[in-house]
């Protein structure tokens, strides 16, 4: 039961970490249209920040299988 709450939490986590950079993306793009249509550097810079962050739900939803799996 523990260890369900435990991976549910974490999938929330990164579930949301990915909306909100998903989300500063979209707004940032609506904002910044230029001759080229995107700011391309500022895109860029989001674009890493939403990387690492989807790799780091990745990572809590890995963790939270191996947590799992191990109890």
């Amino acid at each position: 039961m523990f260890d369900n709450i435990v991976m549910l939490v974490l999938m929330v986590v990164a579930v949301a970490i990915t909306a909100v950079i998903v989300l500063a993306i979209v707004k940032h793009n609506s904002g910044t249209q230029g001759a080229n249509g995107v700011n391309q550097r500022e895109f860029n810079e989001l674009r890493s920040q939403y990387e690492q962050a989807r790799a780091q739900a990745q990572e809590n939803g890995n963790q939270a299988i191996r947590y799992r799996t191990q109890a």
